[in-house]
């Protein structure tokens, strides 16, 4: 299972005008190393989203931090693959807050 530094979790709870039907769920956003490929060039970290049950978002109940996330293929009808979420990890917390992280450097020097 990879390690992914997790930032963030949001939820949604709202029911659809048209239908009646009632959507739940949440997602989790992880930083993922940017890879280039092909004609696209990235570089840096990019924030990626993946969708979870709202029932899973506990897991994530620490952040920032890094988790074990294990993630499952699974192939669509119309054919190739969707990577699922199917676990979460805690590992360590982590501090994003990098202009406090600079100050405190820099009271060091």
């Amino acid at each position: 299972m990879p390690l992914v530094t997790c930032i963030g979790i949001s939820s949604y709870d709202y029911v659809k005008q048209d239908t009646g039907e009632r959507k739940q769920g949440a997602s989790f956003t992880y930083l993922s190393r940017a890879a280039s490929s092909g004609s696209s060039s990235r570089n840096g970290w990019i924030p990626i989203e993946s969708r979870i049950e709202l029932s899973q978002k506990n897991l994530f109940d620490k952040l920032p931090a890094v988790y074990d996330v294990e993630f499952a293929l699974v192939p669509r009808r119309s054919g190739g693959v969707d990577q699922v979420f199917v676990n979460a990890k805690f590992i360590r917390s982590v501090d994003l807050d990098f202009p406090a992280l600079l100050a405190k450097e820099q009271v060091k020097a």
